[in-house]
């Protein structure tokens, strides 16, 4: 049985994983925490989002936040605007660098409120620092506007998920060159996953059977026209008894004799008939 599942389960992940839809390869990029955004608006800057990263191989990470941590917040406060908007490009590069995020991380907080884009250094070459500028210009436009209308929070945020994506697509129009690399990273963490896995079956395997009489091997017919010739044939499960259990000495396996050393030996002479 464990046998069948050491063999099977490798198999079994890989089937499903790439038999996965592809829509869903990635997370949903948007946790909104200010109340400030309509679900069809978050939606669809997701999908922008998912087609970034899917098409140019770069990352857009809305990050949408209350307020600024506890610790921090009777700080900024006190902070006047020069040294407040400091603080919120630390912070957005600071955010950034925790998510390990390769691409534009655009950073809204609600109280006090504040809108930064940050580019991480590998991104800049498909959307440079001044695009973030223009990025951040275009979110602004509309959030002022945001509390006399609504909807405006909406349309800032989809505009802005827009304009990323043309700025990527006119740097590349090709677009797959982004995603292949990243397909490519992708399958090769699979691979490593599926292996790790199959290696603690085998690993669980042996140790269920660390307290089992080991089978005595069976030795193949020696091959027509080659009396005294042995074949050797180590199985699988020899090779997992040798890495997973080092201690079972091939002196301790009991063993058939072969039938040509039978026929051979030289067991001395035969010994006398009894007395009568």
């Amino acid at each position: 049985m464990m046998g069948l599942l050491s063999r099977a389960l490798p198999l079994a992940l890989a089937g499903c994983l790439f038999a996965a839809p592809p829509a869903f390869a990635f997370p949903t990029p948007i946790d909104d925490q200010t109340g400030l955004f309509g679900a069809d608006a978050l939606e669809e800057a997701a999908d922008i989002a998912r087609e970034a990263r899917r098409d140019y191989g770069v990352e857009l990470l809305f990050d949408l936040v209350r307020s600024v941590p506890a610790d921090r917040a009777r700080q900024v406060k006190s902070m006047n605007s020069r040294n407040r908007d400091r603080f919120f490009a630390r912070w957005a590069e600071e955010r950034a660098k925790e998510e390990g995020l390769d691409g534009i991380l655009v950073l809204v907080c609600r109280e006090p409120y504040a809108v930064k884009v940050y580019v991480t250094p590998s991104a800049r070459d498909a959307f440079s620092e001044r695009d973030g500028e223009h990025l951040r210009r275009v979110l602004v436009d509309h959030f002022e506007r945001g509390p006399k209308d609504r909807t405006q929070f909406d349309k800032g945020l989809v505009e802005g998920a827009r304009y990323v994506r043309d700025t990527l697509a006119a740097r590349n129009p090709e677009g797959r060159q982004g995603a292949a690399r990243f397909d490519w990273w992708w399958v090769a963490w699979v691979l490593g996953g599926i292996l790790v896995v199959w290696m603690v079956a085998v690993g669980a395997r042996a140790w269920l059977r660390r307290d089992q009489p080991p089978a005595p091997p069976v030795l193949p017919e020696p091959a027509p026209g080659l009396p005294g010739t042995v074949t050797a044939a180590a199985t699988g499960d020899e090779i997992c008894e040798a890495i997973f259990n080092p201690h079972a000495r091939a002196t301790d396996r009991p063993t058939a004799p072969h039938p040509d050393l039978a026929e051979t030996a030289d067991y001395g002479p035969p010994p006398p008939p009894p007395e009568a």
